[in-house]
């Protein structure tokens, strides 16, 4: 039995999975000591995880895991090459090992050009061409991170709550915010994918994968299709340390 874990800036992911049976879940990160309250009870042979920390916190959440399983961790590090995927930093220690798996995973699955966009607490777009090539990316502001910005810089605003938001103008300040905020996201990955796919040399457009939590909170509008997985990051774990 193998325990994945996505660990992320505000929310973690598992999946346990045995020679039978595939269980995925998700909870809200609070601290690493209240791990054993949301972790399967079940005892795993291995724990793998994706983990983009300091050494330090990365050795605290080792301990924690030890503590509640007596297992060692393996973490998943960003590779130079690997599945015939290649990273497009000159330092791949500096590319976010959640971005890599999901990249991985993405590629592994189709194998062409590539966007693969990251709604969680950042939102990353990275691109890849059909040789494998990591293109670079974008990394701006997540959903709730534009939304607290707001409420914590403007006078005179006090409104709660995110949900996912029509691309209509809002009727009262809390519309205004909300839809505004979701047509701006979606703008900004409308306008990437566009760009890229102008400056694409290929007949075909790229396959477009999403994953994150912000997508139960927003409404996309985009003009080109696109696949949604949100375990995409797990899926490239399990590629990455399958041996």
């Amino acid at each position: 039995m193998i325990l994945d874990l996505d660990v992320g800036n505000s929310r973690v992911k598992y999946r346990l999975r045995s020679a039978d049976s595939i269980h995925n879940g998700v909870f809200n990160l609070v601290d690493f000591e209240d791990l054993a309250e949301y972790l399967p009870d079940s005892q795993p042979e291995r724990i793998r995880a994706s983990y983009a920390a300091d050494d330090q916190t990365q050795a605290k959440l080792t301990q924690c895991l030890k503590a509640i399983y007596g297992v060692e961790p393996e973490f998943a590090l960003t590779q130079a090459i690997q599945g015939g995927l290649t990273c497009g930093y000159q330092d791949p220690s500096q590319l976010g090992v959640d971005r890599w798996l999901a990249l991985l995973a993405a590629w592994t699955d189709a194998h062409r050009e590539l966007v693969v966009v990251d709604l969680g607490t950042a939102i990353t777009i990275d691109y890849t061409g059909a040789d494998g090539q990591h293109l670079g990316g974008y990394i701006v502001p997540g959903q709730q991170v534009m939304w607290d910005s707001l409420m914590g810089n403007t006078v005179g605003i006090d409104v709660q709550g995110l949900e996912a938001a029509p691309h209509t103008p809002g009727r009262s300040t809390e519309e205004a915010i909300g839809h505004g905020v979701s047509m701006m996201i979606s703008g900004f990955i409308e306008r990437c994918i566009q760009s890229f796919t102008d400056n694409s040399e290929a007949d075909a457009s790229p396959s477009i994968y999403m994953c994150g939590g912000g997508l139960e909170h927003l409404n996309l509008k985009l003009s080109s299709e696109y696949n949604i997985n949100p375990h995409l990051v797990l899926d490239g774990l399990h590629i990455s340390l399958a041996s």
